[in-house]
């Protein structure tokens, strides 16, 4: 029985070739962003219902009958902002977990929008995505699947609002110290080949220097119809900068400066919303992060910038996100020096084992005096 859930939900989040079709559709020209506050507000009411159908079921097949909903809401609302509900369901139920049931991996979910094209012999390499030899040895990282896929599944886990009505410890901390990690992997990847460490995108009116054209792999089919030319996903042309969208309510680089502004303007305590000197209001400060400067940067041009799509692949993303860290590293260092007054007690047995680099450790002689005075 569990095999035959999976399949239907595995089936149910694969994502068609024509879903670009599927969205303008339903009016969404850019599609589902997981950084666009309306989508996820109506992703918040989907999985949220998803959860009670699960518990009003508990005892009657649950997983089946969330699926039945959630294929009626792929009737009415983007399939792609479902899919996102429905793992978000998948992640975080007690039921779907209880069965085991997995979000299949992106590769798998999305080939055709994920897995770049093979270096081989029939092939070739696969073309550049950049301009820049130096940022092009890096194409084989970004580029990775695997890579999209943790970007994707950190925001399916911590998703910016509360999962079946209840938000998560530290969230907003955990957002800027995950994407860090990111960033800290990525600057040694950069260093290794020459680079230096990402410039932050600190200056909104900056033509961009970095091109980003997505492999020839990645396609999409606009009509659904397999004799007709599939769209690849759009590129990005060398000295490209931020612009605004179109619509009264779409995202405008002034809007970029204003959440800017306020969020210095909240470090510095001189904001309608500040932000103090403890561990809480480094969550308030992520959270308002992540769903201010951060979401609406990741749905302002060029291209989309940056494409959910795209995300990781793109080095402009990278730079965005250095700007993004450059925010809360500004918190950060406001706050004093942490004496660990409040850790708990350490005792250090005989039988303890330490770890330590073995040019950092003491010559023995010098070890067993100190050890005679502590």
């Amino acid at each position: 029985m569990t095999h035959h859930l999976q399949n239907l939900v595995s089936g149910f989040l694969s994502v068609p070739r024509n879903f670009r079709q599927e969205q303008d559709q339903r009016g969404n020209f850019f599609g589902f962003s997981p950084f666009d506050t309306s989508q996820l507000r109506q992703a918040q009411i989907l999985s949220d219902n998803y959860f009670r159908i699960s518990r009003e079921n508990a005892s009657n097949d649950p997983v089946a009958k969330v699926m039945e909903q959630a294929q009626l809401d792929a009737q009415q609302y983007d399939p792609e902002l479902v899919r996102y509900a429905l793992m978000v369901w998948i992640a975080h139920d007690p039921e779907a977990r209880r069965r085991n049931l997995k979000i299949p991996p992106l590769g798998q979910r999305a080939p055709h929008i994920s897995v770049p094209k093979q270096t081989n012999a029939a092939a070739g390499a696969p073309t550049p995505t950049t301009a820049d030899p130096p940022l092009t040895n890096l194409d084989w990282w970004r580029e990775d699947p695997q890579l999209s896929e943790h970007h994707e599944h950190w925001h399916i886990v911590f998703p910016a609002f509360p999962v079946n009505g209840v938000s998560k410890d530290r969230e907003g901390e955990n957002f800027a110290f995950m994407h860090r990690q990111m960033l800290a992997r990525y600057d040694a990847e950069r260093v290794a080949v020459g680079l230096q460490p990402v410039k932050p995108l600190s200056d909104f009116s900056e033509h961009i220097p970095e091109a980003y054209n997505p492999d020839s792999d990645l396609t999409y089919d606009p009509d659904g119809n397999p004799s007709t030319t599939n769209f690849h996903f759009m590129a990005r042309s060398t000295g490209k900068e931020l612009t605004d969208l179109a619509g009264n309510n779409a995202p405008k680089v002034s809007t970029l400066l204003q959440y800017r502004q306020q969020l210095l303007d909240g470090i510095e305590g001189k904001g309608e919303t500040n932000f103090g000197q403890d561990d809480k209001s480094a969550t308030t400060l992520g959270n308002v992060l992540e769903t201010t400067l951060h979401n609406t940067g990741h749905n302002t041009p060029p291209g989309v910038m940056i494409d959910p799509r795209t995300a990781a692949r793109d080095p402009v993303f990278w730079r965005w996100h250095r700007h993004v860290d450059d925010v809360f590293s500004t918190w950060q260092n406001k706050q004093a020096p942490y004496d660990f007054s409040d850790a708990p007690p350490v005792v250090i047995k005989s039988n303890d084992i330490i770890l330590a680099w073995k040019d950092k450790l003491l010559e023995a002689d010098r070890w067993e005096e100190l050890m005679k005075f502590s």
